[in-house]
């Protein structure tokens, strides 16, 4: 029997007002493992070849759906939330019709983080455990105090992040590409003009009521929100989002710490939290 996983490439399409966008997901099972449990949502840029990346160091059992379009939404950022929402549960809606699923894990990478929490609100009953990696929404207070200050911010950690990424002794051509992407999006995408505001609304939505929420309604079947936290991230940091769960006095969601900078879950430095992600899930 052949144990070595077959890595598969699903296409999906995503209507949204009156635009009609396909999107990929990839799915990583084996002879012994064929059935799918978890879904990882990527962050932003995380598409293309990135997807396959993830899902040829995933563990088997896993679908990697490629981050969102956020380009599609308006530039003024008025309908991102529902945008998000409805292509996260539209790529789990494929993932079911698909593997035959019904009740899934989820893990959410970076800024894929808000979509998957307001999917998973609309039905609970669905979802199993959620884990969010290095999220997005626990640190808009220790970022400014306005969205521009917000989003120079998250600049200047992201411009931090992309240094320590490429200073790292096993950097890769995999490295190579994502820190482009992630300089792509820094020195441009991210121009007020173009979809800075959608930057700044998403790093100031503080997500804590959501979560509190989320963590409620699968709590009581069982199942668990975690954040999963990298010990050098220089992007959202331990200390700010414990510091958030704190004010806001919540003790429903756990917290896991994995000893990882803020890293694409495609590159060698993710593949510990990818796994360490997915083990959680699944506990």
């Amino acid at each position: 029997m052949n144990m070595q996983p077959t890595i598969t490439r699903h296409e999906g399409r995503f209507r949204y007002d009156t635009k009609d966008m396909p999107f990929q997901f990839w799915s990583c099972t084996t002879d012994m493992v064929r059935a799918i449990d978890t879904v990882i949502f990527l962050g932003s840029a995380q598409r293309g070849k990135v997807v396959r990346w993830v899902a040829e160091s995933a563990p088997a059992g896993t679908v990697v759906v490629e981050g969102l379009p956020h380009r599609e939404a308006d530039r003024s950022a008025r309908n991102l939330e529902d945008f998000a929402s409805s292509f996260t549960r539209t790529a789990l809606q494929a993932v079911r019709r698909t593997y035959k699923s019904k009740e899934l894990n989820i893990v959410a990478e970076s800024q894929a983080v808000p979509g998957v929490v307001f999917a998973a609100l609309e039905s609970p009953e669905l979802i199993g455990n959620v884990i969010l990696a290095m999220p997005l929404g626990f640190t808009a207070d220790a970022l400014g105090d306005t969205p521009r200050r917000r989003l120079r911010t998250l600049k200047w950690r992201a411009f931090l992040s992309a240094l320590q990424a490429l200073q790292t002794p096993a950097l890769d051509r995999r490295t190579l590409h994502l820190t482009f992407l992630a300089a792509h999006a820094l020195l441009i995408d991210s121009h007020w003009r173009l979809s800075g505001q959608k930057y700044a609304y998403g790093v100031s939505r503080d997500l804590r009521p959501e979560c509190r929420q989320l963590a409620g309604a699968i709590g009581r079947r069982g199942k668990k929100l975690t954040l999963l936290l990298g010990e050098r991230d220089k992007i959202f940091p331990e200390s700010e989002v414990r510091r958030s769960l704190e004010e806001a006095a919540i003790n429903t969601i756990a917290v896991e710490m994995v000893d990882a900078p803020h890293v694409s879950l495609a590159i060698r430095g993710g593949e510990r939290v990818l796994k360490r992600a997915v083990a959680i899930a699944r506990a």
